[in-house]
């Protein structure tokens, strides 16, 4: 191990004589056998390099979990290959934990699907069928017994974080405040707001958006939106969002929007049905104290529709 690349192996701990923390740079199994897999990033990277260089067999590791990519005409040839390559070394893979060659597979926790690449141009992640269970026995159990302690929260939370960033990335983070403050709250009650967490949580779960990634030049160019709202007591209300759209040669061209809401809660329904006409209906009677929430999901659907027609 290098000088440099061996500072990310730093551990600390009290030491009693010194009476201070003490840090130490380690290069052993510190830690002992169950947790010998922190000790695997170089050897990880080592048999990357070997499995590319000498079995042409596009391979990626994550510590000590593997994925082979190769074409299907190839017939599993690459996974063969890869695996006598760990035999020669002396640290074959174990039997019972490798998958078949096949369009589908789970990796890191992530099922990525190639059976749509040549058509569509993407590859499909979704989380994996057991990190559903989990979370939907953690959200019955709360509602069922009225009880979800910091602990309970606190698992949750890492794991809904884990599933929607495998999903779309961080879009849903905010729906998961009231689980995050709940890890640092003496109370075990279920509240209003953690059960409309649960319902975000069940939402995704239930409309199952695919996250995409692009593997062949889009057909669309990428854009970007941000947006946000405002309402006040002394101000009933303000928004805007902001879009950049990427170019083929780099460059970037930025718009901007800004929507303002006349001194009456009636002039508010007249700003729906001025930015999206189709969806006036369902906020027509909102009450004020919800307006908010309103104003910031126009925000959003008003940047979606509008970047369609620019």
């Amino acid at each position: 191990m290098s000088q440099q690349e061996s500072l990310g192996c730093v551990v600390v701990w009290f030491h009693l004589e010194w009476q201070t923390p003490a840090y130490q740079v380690y290069a052993g199994l510190l830690f002992g056998l169950p947790l010998a897999v922190t000790s695997f990033n170089r050897f990880s990277r080592l048999l990357e390099a070997l499995t590319r260089r000498f079995c042409q067999v596009l391979t990626s590791l994550y510590f000590d979990d593997a994925t082979v990519t190769d074409v299907r005409s190839a017939k599993g040839s690459g996974q063969w290959a890869m695996s006598q390559l760990c035999l020669m070394i002396g640290s074959p893979f174990a039997e019972d934990k490798k998958q078949t060659m096949q369009s589908t597979g789970t990796f890191l926790g992530l099922t990525h699907d190639l059976s749509c690449t040549n058509k569509t141009g993407h590859v499909r992640f979704w989380a994996r069928d057991r990190l559903h269970d989990k979370v939907r026995d953690i959200l019955a159990t709360a509602r069922q017994t009225g009880h979800f302690s910091r602990g309970t929260a606190s698992k949750l939370y890492g794991l809904a974080n884990f599933l929607e960033q495998g999903i779309y990335g961080r879009v849903g983070y905010g729906g998961l405040m009231a689980i995050k403050a709940r890890q640092d709250e003496n109370t075990a009650a279920m509240t209003p707001e953690i059960e409309s967490c649960f319902e975000v949580i069940e939402a995704v779960m239930r409309f199952q958006p695919k996250r995409e990634f692009p593997v062949f030049p889009m057909e669309h160019l990428r854009f970007w939106a941000a947006s946000d709202a405002a309402v006040e007591a002394d101000n009933p209300g303000s928004g805007g969002f902001h879009l950049i759209f990427f170019q083929p040669d780099g460059s970037q061209i930025r718009l901007s929007f800004v929507a303002t809401i006349a001194q009456s809660s009636k002039a508010y329904g007249s700003l729906q049905r001025l930015i999206l006409p189709s969806w006036n209906f369902l906020w027509c009677s909102t009450p004020w104290s919800s307006a908010l929430t309103s104003f910031d999901i126009d925000m959003v659907f008003g940047s979606l529709t509008m970047s369609r027609h620019l």
